[in-house]
């Protein structure tokens, strides 16, 4: 069987024209009625996989392409996707980290190149062979919403720890052995244990290949994502009670294993700094989930991850 021609992309079409190929940043937000950021994309990032590239896999491509003459970029109709543990993939849940689909209504779009912006108004219409209500509609987008919400405060916490055990792997390095340092080696690994230990129910760092969740239980990140895919589903419809107690229940686990995560931080931690600096050391921190070091993250190595 042979076809002709290539369907559509699968959004909203944006055709912008450059005078000249741009060699600064070239920026396309996409705004709500409200003129918040829902979405940004840069043309000195790169497209994001969702699972790991083989030797022979075409390189990923720029989020924008900012070529000279007329340039087209699509915008999937998705809000911002949730935070991401470096290295770090969830597979078959992949989609489970998408941003919610953008409600039919008012956006704009804004592009800047070249030190200068233009905006432009886009509207998303419903499909009119859908049959379902605005009020629906809402209610789907706050549960997704929320879903998100809870997958980005484990990874900004995955990122934190994984940020500190690289510090403490570089702490080692650092020291030199004897018995000088030998109270603050044994706490270095102590640490250590216990930030993995605070870990491993947030994400399972085993899945490492498509169906490995049939080995291995996805963490409390897989459960969410899996949670959001069943939401958003194949229809436009209002979440299923069943999906909302499902959500208390795992937003619930969430607040509970980040208490732990805060209870390492406030103790075990604060003790630890307090004896490097004792010893003329100088100390791990905790970074600022908003910090360039926990968004790009200190990536997923470690002995316990092989």
């Amino acid at each position: 069987m042979a076809f002709a021609g290539q369907n559509p992309p699968n959004g909203a079409v944006v055709y912008f024209y450059l005078k000249q190929a741009s060699k600064k940043e070239v920026k396309i937000e996409i705004l709500d009625a409200a003129g918040t950021v829902i979405r940004d994309y840069s043309s000195l990032k790169v497209e994001q996989p969702d699972e790991p590239l083989d030797p022979d896999d075409k390189k990923p491509e720029k989020e924008i392409k900012a070529e000279a003459g007329l340039n087209r970029f699509v915008w999937d109709l998705h809000y911002e996707e949730a935070n991401r543990v470096p290295g770090y993939y969830l597979w078959e849940y992949n989609d489970g980290s998408r941003g919610p689909l953008a409600m039919p209504g008012k956006y704009q779009v804004r592009l800047t190149a070249e030190g200068t912006s233009q905006t432009v108004p886009l509207e998303v219409k419903i499909d009119p062979r859908v049959n379902v209500s605005q009020a629906d509609l809402e209610k789907q987008f706050k549960l997704l919403s929320d879903v998100r919400a809870q997958l980005n405060r484990v990874y900004d916490a995955v990122n934190q720890i994984q940020d500190v055990r690289e510090q403490l792997g570089a702490l080692k390095k650092r020291l030199a052995p004897g018995d000088s340092y030998k109270s603050l080696l044994g706490a270095t690994g102590t640490l250590d244990s216990k930030l993995i230990a605070v870990r491993d129910p947030l994400i399972n760092l085993r899945i490492s290949a498509n169906e490995d969740s049939l080995t291995y239980p996805p963490g409390l990140d897989g459960k969410l994502a899996f949670l959001a895919i069943s939401v958003s589903g194949a229809s436009d419809s209002v979440p299923t009670e069943s999906q909302y107690q499902l959500f208390e229940k795992l937003k619930k686990q969430t607040d509970e294993f980040l208490a732990r995560w805060e209870q390492v931080r406030s103790t075990d931690i604060t003790a630890f700094q307090k004896l490097a600096t004792d010893q003329g050391v100088h100390a791990v921190y905790v970074p600022d989930v908003k910090s360039e070091r926990v968004q790009g993250g200190a990536g997923t190595t470690g002995e316990d991850e092989h």
